[in-house]
């Protein structure tokens, strides 16, 4: 419980996060305004998110998982917050 709560105020810090929906599970929800940015990242990371379209086209399902697992998880969200260099 402690590695959801700090992960969900993590990532709800990022300025391009613009919500973070409560949970009690070891998962949440969170609507980001780059959605396909922050899928890219995560895909060259080879970090999982799910992301459910239609009403939810800005939302990503995020999974808790180990200290190690979130701090990757929180670095692909950091990453994906800075502009790129191409």
């Amino acid at each position: 419980m402690s590695e959801r709560e700090e992960l969900m105020k993590s990532v709800g810090r990022l300025g391009f996060v613009t919500r973070v929906w409560p949970s009690d599970a070891n998962f949440f929800l969170v609507s980001v305004s780059n959605v396909d940015r922050v899928l890219s990242v995560a895909a060259e990371n080879n970090v999982l998110l799910r992301h459910f379209g239609d009403e939810l086209a800005d939302c990503l399902r995020v999974t808790v998982g180990s200290p190690d697992e979130n701090q990757r998880l929180l670095a692909v969200f950091q990453a994906a917050e800075k502009p790129r260099d191409d």
